[in-house]
């Protein structure tokens, strides 16, 4: 029981049937999932039991769900598993393509990889396959800087000590398996891949991906899962509450008080950095423990980094002086001057996860 094909289907047709048998003819165990179709697939799923091991339940839950919860059977029931492969079951997948797979996870056995069957989305391809994927790999690419020849495949491999991971990581629809490739490379885990061929059955009318709903799903998860664009949307949050009150504050003051541009400048501080911290906490960096810890560091580095800003603030406004604005125009300039520093501190130091979470062995695969 080395090899073991995980198939989820939601309202599958009777290919999926025939494509199990070859599966079986070519040495793999197969599981499937039915996530949810109903009783009006009970006929295909009862051929299917009679050839494999079928998980069913109710009501439809989502791909992602399915996947995770082949993962957890496989990983509690299944022990001298090697590695584990992912296909769809609307016969996009062939044979040959999954051997591929499986060849290259053999040949990487015991490194930390994941191994993606890469369709290149030439000739008759569906325009809605072929542009949600071509958009889809230029965001991630741009994002994460990994070019991923298809982001949105279904054929993917994994090494057993892998699936407790894959188990954790969020997301219970389509977006999961973009959720996975971020994921993977924020955990420096190697993407490989293998050409395999493009069958679309039928126009790919078969697929249950919803263009709108499920494209908002797989770009909100890209978001969530890079950690850069989480911490550009926390800075600029900050920043927003910070320039607010601090030009409130200058407006109020300067006019009353000499050394209005200090009290302006610290008062804005202190509120906007524990925004900033509670959301660089909890949502950019999601650390979940050590509160005491994260909040010690956080302000140690917070309290020079002001003071820097504050002579870079003062230096614009009141030696350059970069004209009547100056005042306003200085304090986004030290923003600026601070930002990359700041999240390489914060990201290296301050909210460094624990060890325990590491891919291999996490708990929660954060």
């Amino acid at each position: 029981m080395e090899r073991v094909v995980l198939i989820p289907a939601y309202k599958p047709s009777d290919i999926i049937v025939n494509f199990v048998k070859e599966l079986k003819a070519s040495s793999f165990e197969v599981v499937v999932v039915d996530d949810g179709g109903g009783g009006d697939f009970d006929g295909v799923f009862n051929s299917l039991q009679s050839i494999c091991k079928v998980i069913r339940y109710t009501p439809n839950k989502g791909k992602g769900a399915a996947l995770k919860t082949g993962f957890k059977y496989i990983r509690e029931n299944m022990p001298d598993t090697r590695f584990v492969i992912t296909a769809d079951a609307d016969g996009q997948h062939k044979i040959g393509d999954i051997i591929s797979v499986a060849d290259r996870l053999s040949a990487e056995e015991n490194k930390n990889v994941m191994v993606i069957g890469a369709r290149h989305f030439e000739n008759k391809v569906p325009f809605r396959s072929k542009f949600g994927n071509i958009t889809t790999r230029f965001v991630f690419r741009l994002l994460t800087g990994q070019k991923v020849v298809d982001t949105q495949t279904g054929l993917r491999g994994f090494p057993f000590s892998c699936l407790q991971w894959l188990e954790s990581v969020k997301g219970d629809r389509y977006e999961y398996e973009m959720n996975m490739l971020m994921k993977a490379v924020e955990q420096g885990i190697k993407i490989r891949q293998v050409e395999i061929e493009t069958v679309y059955e039928n126009d790919n009318s078969s697929s249950h991906f919803r263009p709108f709903v499920d494209s908002v799903r797989i770009y909100k998860t890209i978001f969530a899962a890079c950690t850069p664009l989480k911490y550009l949307a926390s800075a600029l949050l900050a920043f927003a509450v910070n320039f607010g009150i601090y030009s409130l504050l200058v407006r109020a003051l300067k006019t009353h008080i000499s050394f209005y541009l200090p009290i302006a400048f610290f008062v804005a501080w202190a509120i906007s950095s524990f925004i900033n911290f509670t959301v660089n906490r909890s949502f950019v960096f999601e650390k979940k423990d050590g509160f005491l810890t994260s909040f010690a560091g956080y302000y140690s580095l917070a309290v020079v980094v002001s003071l820097v800003k504050f002579g870079i603030t003062y230096l614009f406004a009141d030696i350059i002086k970069l004209g009547p604005y100056s005042d306003y125009i200085a304090l986004p300039i030290a923003e600026a001057i601070l930002f990359v520093s700041n999240y390489f501190v914060q990201k290296i130091f301050i909210f460094k996860k624990s060890k325990s979470n590491d891919m291999r062995g996490g708990n929660n695969g954060k």
